[in-house]
């Protein structure tokens, strides 16, 4: 099999059995929480560039996979999105963005769905 044809580093296929059990595991996980008062939140995968740059530390702001512009802006290679790095800085995002439709104090799950 050609490289090409393989899943990228990293990652892999979740095939049927495996994906059930994972499933199955995430619903026990999500159940507690929300059992604890914990709501659940799944925010985007990627954010802003410029919401995540910095915000982790010099360090882990260069493992950022950011993604090129899209569009009009296409051809200037630059970069305006950044896959998340983990829940940190899209919660506090969540909570400026959305902060008064909230309850206080706000607890969130972050344990993302499959």
């Amino acid at each position: 099999m050609g490289q090409a044809a393989q899943a990228p580093s990293g990652t892999h296929d979740f095939l049927a059995d495996e994906l059930r059990r994972r499933k199955a595991a995430f619903a026990v996980v999500s159940e507690v929480f929300e059992r604890y008062g914990f709501d659940p939140l799944e925010p985007p995968a990627f954010e802003r560039l410029e919401v995540v740059t910095g915000k982790y530390g010099e360090e882990a702001s260069q493992l950022l996979f950011k993604i090129l512009r899209r569009g009009a802006h296409e051809a200037s290679g630059q970069a305006d999105l950044a896959l998340r790095y983990d829940h940190t800085v899209p919660l506090a995002r969540v909570i400026s963005t959305h902060g008064a439709k909230l309850p206080s104090p706000y607890n969130s799950s972050t344990a993302a769905k499959p």
